[in-house]
């Protein structure tokens, strides 16, 4: 009885390592740091979404409060004077894009997070 198990187990492992070899998926992390490299200090938000090729997952004006995640990857108060767009980045362990901008709708401050 645990011999098939046994079998089954190895043919699993082995498959899954000739897969990873030979056909290796983009890591997501990856992913996120050449979009967080295509977002610049001082772009406005439509330059964003054209860098992007996509309008952000979630937006929040300046003074309005922001999730846990994003208030983590910026200072205290950051927030009473910029506002967030955040994209996600797909893939297996997916990752959240920080677009940090002023009043003026520029970008100040980009970072990314594993969710």
């Amino acid at each position: 009885m645990f011999r098939p198990f046994l079998v089954f187990a190895v043919g699993v492992l082995f498959g899954w390592g000739v897969i990873g070899f030979i056909a290796p998926l983009p890591r997501t992390g990856d992913r996120a740091i050449e979009e967080m490299k295509k977002v610049r200090p001082g772009m406005s938000l439509q330059q964003v979404e054209a860098a992007l090729g996509r309008k952000p997952s979630y937006l929040s004006r300046p003074g309005e409060t922001v999730g846990t995640e994003a208030s983590a990857q910026f200072p205290g108060d950051y927030w009473q004077e910029h506002g967030l767009q955040t994209y996600l980045v797909q893939g297996i362990g997916p990752y959240l894009l920080f677009v940090a901008f002023d009043r003026s709708e520029r970008v100040t401050f980009v970072s990314f997070s594993a969710t």
